[in-house]
């Protein structure tokens, strides 16, 4: 999940001269998940999803500002990564205690 969110961050970085929402969101995604490392909550596939998708609405608000196609395929890996990580958490407290 970390590394999902990594990539997410420097995707956003490498154009951040270009739109600013993108890294800013990317941001506020980034910081928790090296926390959510250290303390595994129960939820943390369910709040790094829900910010992976933020960083998608980021990346359509940069492609929008900016008319940069490429952004929009920024905001699809970022829909990829909330599919990927909604994918990898537990689905329930039960199943996540070991």
């Amino acid at each position: 999940m970390l590394a999902l969110t990594t990539v997410l961050f420097f995707v956003a970085v490498a154009g951040v001269d270009n739109g600013p929402w993108a890294i800013l969101f990317a941001s506020v995604v980034f910081v928790p998940a090296v926390a959510f490392v250290q303390i595994r909550p129960l939820r943390m596939s369910r709040w790094l999803s829900g910010g992976c998708g933020l960083v998608a609405v980021g990346f359509v608000i940069d492609a929008v500002m900016t008319g940069e196609v490429l952004r929009m395929a920024g905001a699809a890996f970022a829909g990829l990564c909330t599919f990927a990580i909604g994918r990898l958490g537990p689905e329930s407290a039960e199943e996540a205690t070991d």
